[in-house]
């Protein structure tokens, strides 16, 4: 850990439990920022992995439809 990095612990460390939590926010709204974004390519990559994944676990012909979401979602909010 660099000194900066610890700096800016012990500064945080030192602050109110709200003011923390208003950093924490900042912070974490500003960690969309930091995450690489996937490429199309990237992401159609995974999904098909992850495809595959299904496909070995539950076998090639299983699918959810929409209906069967909606009707799961309606389940459990009632």
């Amino acid at each position: 850990m660099s000194a900066l990095e610890q700096e800016v612990i012990e500064k945080f460390l030192q602050l109110d439990e709200q003011a923390q939590q208003r950093v924490l926010v900042v912070l974490n709204s500003h960690q969309d920022d930091v995450q690489p974004k996937l490429s199309l390519g990237e992401w159609l990559a995974r999904a098909s992995a992850f495809r595959e994944q299904l496909a070995a676990t539950y076998g090639p012909d299983y699918e959810v439809g929409s209906q069967a979401l909606l009707d799961e979602l309606r389940e459990e909010a009632s």
